[in-house]
């Protein structure tokens, strides 16, 4: 399949030319989701009280709901569930068997370790 099909034939779009382009900027893997949504929302306006509301308020309306359900959830979870119990507690040293004894015995300077496996 590799070699008989295309996948991606940028060649049949023409020459490379940067004024063409819609944005100028490239985003940051962390913005990228919010640069995504600012580009695929659509152009609605609204006029408030004779201000314009543009579309990049929604962009900004719908972030600050995602990071409120982000922040909210565990809670609501705890609050669904009946769940009320810590979870983070850890394991005893000797009930965890594949610590860090057990990497110290496979790693290549086991023997000139001073702790015994």
């Amino acid at each position: 399949m590799g070699g008989l099909l295309q996948i991606n034939p940028i060649w049949n779009l023409g020459p490379y030319k940067p004024s063409q382009v819609s944005a100028g900027s490239q985003p940051d893997f962390y913005m990228m989701w919010t640069e995504g949504l600012a580009r695929i929302w659509p152009p609605w306006e609204f006029y408030f009280w004779h201000h314009t509301i543009p579309a990049a308020v929604w962009v900004a309306l719908i972030m600050g709901l995602i990071f409120v359900l982000l922040i909210v959830y565990p809670f609501l979870e705890k609050r669904f569930t009946g769940d009320y119990a810590h979870h983070n507690l850890l394991q005893r040293p000797r009930d965890a068997r594949c610590g860090p004894r057990s990497a110290r015995w496979r790693s290549p300077s086991t023997w000139c370790s001073p702790w015994p496996p």
